[in-house]
């Protein structure tokens, strides 16, 4: 997290590279286990799971989450749609 994130009453703000922000919250163990999920304000959403809680390792957890959320965004919320039949053609 840099100085543009926030945290506060238990949720992250997290900028995405894509514009706009995610919004979640997270959890850790001991052990080495880490999650954490994240939506935007349009419904887009991610979670991530990992069985390490480095912080130096790359991509980070961030660095997928951000890359689910801003692939193929076109900016509207809901994926294009494809009619069922469509693969069934030749």
């Amino acid at each position: 997290m840099g100085p543009a994130d926030a945290y506060g009453l238990a949720l992250v703000k997290l900028p995405l590279t894509c514009g706009g922000v995610a919004w979640g919250h997270n959890g850790a163990l001991p052990t080495g286990h880490h999650s954490f999920t994240l939506v935007t304000e349009d419904g887009r959403f991610v979670s991530v799971v990992t069985n390490t809680n480095r912080m130096d390792s790359k991509p980070s957890s961030f660095d997928v989450a951000d890359k689910a959320l801003c692939s193929n965004w076109s900016g509207s919320p809901w994926p294009a749609r494809r009619s069922p039949t469509a693969s069934c053609r030749p």
